[in-house]
């Protein structure tokens, strides 16, 4: 799925033929570096240097000239159409409307104390597969388990309410939260579908 090609419906506010990156290049960049955690353009440039072989191979990016200075990403942040750019951005997210969002938990490897059952680090994520997306991701607390955890990440994160109308939840083991989980998003205007993966349930659903 090529979500880029949104933008082809956005206004390029350059003068054309004095180009030295190309318009998708420079909104995959700003794009990319925002979801992957950047505050700032300097932080956006330097995440592009790192993975610049990634925005290349995985994303399918050019970046023929390297990646943009911080001048040239402020210059086509100030000339944007924020309008134009919230209504490619929700057209883009609302592709993903229909398809299957994984909601799993991990404890993560390397933070077991000695001694104890459970990691340090838990963490519950969302996650569209077929097109290698994550939706969002939530920490679980010390005391607490997916059963707090999983209503919080699907109604927390912005871009599942702002942009998903009807998705499919696939859910291992988790029957007792399908009610809870749907009462969430009906109240965000959601439509969903839950499948819960389980060898037994604990009771019917």
């Amino acid at each position: 799925m090529n979500f880029f090609a949104s933008f082809d419906h956005l206004t390029d506010p350059r003068v054309q033929g004095r180009c030295r990156h190309q318009f998708v290049d420079i909104l995959a960049l700003l794009l990319c570096g925002t979801l992957a955690g950047c505050d700032d353009l300097p932080e956006i440039c330097d995440y592009g240097v790192a993975r610049l072989a990634f925005l290349r191979a995985e994303l399918g990016l050019s970046f023929a000239n390297g990646i943009p200075s911080t001048d040239t990403l402020e210059r086509m942040m100030q000339a944007l159409r924020p309008s134009e750019l919230e209504t490619v951005l929700r057209t883009c997210a609302g592709a993903l409307a229909g398809r299957q969002l994984c909601v799993d938990g991990k404890e993560h490897r390397a933070t077991t104390p000695a001694g104890r059952r459970h990691a340090l680090i838990r963490t519950v994520s969302a996650w569209v597969a077929d097109a290698g997306l994550s939706f969002g991701q939530v920490q679980i607390g010390g005391k607490t388990n997916e059963k707090t955890a999983i209503p919080a990440l699907l109604g927390v994160q912005p871009k599942l309410s702002l942009f998903l109308p009807e998705w499919v939840a696939g859910f291992n083991a988790l029957s007792y939260q399908v009610p809870p989980i749907t009462h969430r998003a009906n109240a965000h205007g959601q439509d969903p579908l839950c499948a819960v993966v389980a060898p037994a349930l604990p009771r019917p659903l």
